[in-house]
């Protein structure tokens, strides 16, 4: 039987070496795409969610200043009409306007806010005796743009969704 000399046996595990090291980077890039990338977007979700709580709890400070220039009866029934959206709207789209989410000053739909009533579990939009206001802020393609990734874009993943 013949045996390989060590020359031959130390140049196939060369080879063997150079795949799995190309692969190990591949596994590497992944994960620290994974870690990083998931991380940002997480970070992104929880600044969009605060600018949307502030811009709610802004819109319902208007609509509160609104009630207290009524008596209690025109309080009972009252509308909101034109005025009091746009009023309402402003002040809501005035704090998206002073936020940013992942480095970019975010901008408040008209559509992603919502006057209505909350019953203590949900929300329903309703322009009679409104006591609430619902504020959705977005970055992807409908408003303000998709989030770039880091590492994930060498892997083929250009934004987070």
């Amino acid at each position: 039987m013949v045996r390989p000399s060590r020359l031959t046996e130390r140049r196939s595990n060369r080879g063997q070496a150079m795949v799995l090291a190309a692969v190990m980077r591949v596994v590497l890039l992944g994960t620290a795409a994974l870690a990083v990338d998931l991380g940002y977007l997480y970070v992104t979700r929880n600044e969009l969610q605060n600018i949307a709580d502030g811009a709610a709890l802004a819109g319902t400070r208007a609509l509160g200043n609104i009630y207290q220039g009524l008596s209690y009866p025109e309080q009972q029934g009252y509308s909101c009409d034109q005025t009091c959206e746009s009023t309402i709207r402003a002040a809501a789209q005035d704090v998206g306007t002073h936020n940013r989410a992942a480095g970019l000053d975010m901008t408040v739909r008209l559509e992603d806010i919502a006057i209505g009533r909350w019953d203590g579990e949900s929300f329903s939009p309703n322009l009679v005796q409104p006591d609430a206001v619902e504020v959705i802020t977005r970055r992807d393609v409908i408003a303000n743009g998709p989030v770039a990734t880091f590492f994930a874009r060498v892997l083929g993943k250009e934004e987070g969704s």
